[in-house]
């Protein structure tokens, strides 16, 4: 009986551990993607009801609050806030009186006028206006457009969370107000 292993069957069971963990990296890969694109998704849901909206922004008092995804976003945001959307009038069934919200995904140059929030990775600066949400992705994109930042932040111990950054100026102009359970979670941003 001989206990060592040829070149070449040390190769092929080397081999085969290497893209056993080369998949499983992946698959690790994916799920952290798909976990982060989870978390966004309930972030961004849940933010438009911590957001004291103009009544005038509305056509009535039914009128939903309107999400709007800007094109540059992934799809698999879109299909989480959409999947979010129906467990939550699943969930709430007809009778509920609360506003609903809306998903929307835009296209390029398509119309944002009846937006009330915006997200995207980075958005652009002629996208704002007054009762209008922009939330972007990073630091930097708030250096340029949007009041809030929805930001992946690494902490020392390997994690990462999303932690909201706000821009208190662009809220003041747009006549965003936050309400005081957001605030508690809200760093806020100074341009230098």
């Amino acid at each position: 009986m001989r206990l060592g292993w040829t070149y070449k069957q040390f190769a092929s069971a080397f081999s085969r551990w290497l893209i056993a963990v080369v998949c499983l990296s992946a698959a690790q890969t994916a799920s952290a993607v798909d976990r982060e694109a989870k978390l966004r998704a309930a972030f961004l849901y849940r933010l438009a009801f911590f957001v004291e909206w103009p009544a005038a922004r509305f056509a009535s008092a039914q009128s939903p609050i309107m999400l709007c995804i800007a094109p540059d976003t992934g799809a698999e945001l879109v299909n989480e806030l959409s999947a979010l959307g129906n467990r939550e009038r699943k969930a709430s069934g007809a009778a509920s009186a609360a506003r609903k919200l809306q998903v929307r995904a835009l296209t390029a140059g398509q119309d944002s006028a009846d937006c009330h929030l915006v997200y995207g990775e980075q958005l652009e600066p002629s996208l704002s206006g007054r009762d209008r949400l922009l939330v972007v992705g990073t630091l930097d994109a708030l250096k340029l457009s949007g009041g809030l930042a929805l930001v992946r932040e690494q902490r020392a111990e390997g994690d990462a969370r999303l932690v909201f950054f706000a821009h208190k100026q662009r809220l003041h102009d747009a006549s965003i107000k936050l309400s005081s359970k957001l605030l508690q979670l809200v760093r806020f941003y100074e341009p230098s």
